[in-house]
């Protein structure tokens, strides 16, 4: 969905907040598919839940595993898409210095969640992000509160918003303190955000 990338012969994939039991688990079986249409594939996977540093290396496909908070360890050059599983940005504020950094760079930015309602608080932080950004790390302000203006400012940075996964579980993840009617499903959700600085038009795209 991302027009951009389609055509793009390498890519860099950055998995911010990477677990050691999905994103960590079997390299070639998790993103080989990238490789389709494709001369050469990075994926970083960077996390502080990761059980070590690691490389492995098949072909054109490289994957490297970080164990690091990612803005701790980022450096200089940006992805071209950093991808965040289920991250639960509306309700830990540690996220704030990985998104300001994520938000401000030259990276497509990929957010899944386990419901559409966790999408749309995650939107809320995103949104609160950058109209903070600049601001102090500590601002005393609510990372997930979703008060702020839907047609506000940096509308602009979704390519798409919140919406459901085609690409979701197909089972149901137990979750004892879901809501009552609420499904949680791995990727049940996702949006995305255009890099701070691109040239490419933002709006609707095919699939």
């Amino acid at each position: 969905r991302i027009d951009a990338l389609a055509l793009r012969s390498t890519l860099v994939v950055h998995v911010v907040g990477g677990d050691a039991l999905r994103e960590g688990a079997d390299a070639w079986e998790l993103w080989s598919p990238l490789l389709e249409g494709r001369s050469s594939v990075a994926v970083v996977v960077v996390g502080p839940a990761l059980a070590r540093d690691a490389t492995f290396a098949r072909g054109n496909l490289t994957v490297r595993h970080v164990r690091a908070i990612y803005h701790e360890w980022h450096r200089d050059s940006s992805p071209d898409v950093a991808l965040l599983f289920h991250p639960g940005l509306w309700g830990y504020p540690s996220w704030r210095p990985t998104l300001r950094l994520l938000l401000a760079g030259t990276a497509w930015v990929v957010v899944t969640s386990y419901t559409l309602q966790e999408a749309d608080l995650d939107r809320s932080a995103l949104r609160r992000v950058l109209l903070l950004r600049g601001g102090r790390d500590d601002a005393d302000d609510d990372l997930g509160d979703d008060d702020d203006d839907e047609c506000g400012p940096h509308e602009e940075r979704w390519l798409w918003g919140p919406e459901p996964n085609p690409h979701r579980a197909s089972v149901v993840r137990p979750t004892a303190t879901a809501p009552p009617g609420h499904e949680y499903r791995e990727n049940a959700a996702w949006q995305c955000l255009a890099p701070a600085l691109s040239s490419v038009a933002v709006g609707p795209s095919a699939e």
